[in-house]
């Protein structure tokens, strides 16, 4: 599974949801991993965080396995979004890319977004 970056930021701002699902998921032996689109949004946002905030970033990144942006996963993401654009349905550019990278790699994606991961075709979603 792959989180995604509402999943950590919520994790992060101490969110009951987040936090109870990141326990679940630790009791239960399942774990994450994260896409390189996400560490881009964490690093966007680290300019604004204070100190303890920027090192629980970093141990989060550290932790994590990193589910990279390549070809096949480029491709898939692009396929995503040509087929959500001919049907008038979009989605954000980085959150294509994240479900083409979640596609390759494991197929399901744990986000608050479910409305919008749910419009990607053969895509498991999994709330919080």
């Amino acid at each position: 599974m792959i989180a995604d970056t509402s999943f950590l930021i919520d994790f992060l701002k101490r969110e009951e949801d987040a936090v109870k699902k990141a326990e679940e998921l630790e009791e239960e032996n399942r774990g994450y991993s994260i896409s390189t689109p996400t560490l881009y949004e964490l690093w966007a946002g680290v300019s604004r965080s204070n100190a303890e905030q920027k090192n629980e970033i970093l141990d989060i990144i550290e932790s994590q396995i990193i589910q990279g942006l390549d070809q096949e996963s480029s491709l898939e993401a692009g396929k995503i979004q040509r087929k959500l654009i001919n049907q008038g349905d979009r989605i954000g550019h980085l959150d294509a890319l994240i479900a083409g990278i979640t596609k390759k790699n494991s197929n399901r994606i744990l986000t608050r977004n479910i409305d919008e991961f749910n419009r990607v075709e053969n895509l498991e979603t999994e709330d919080y």
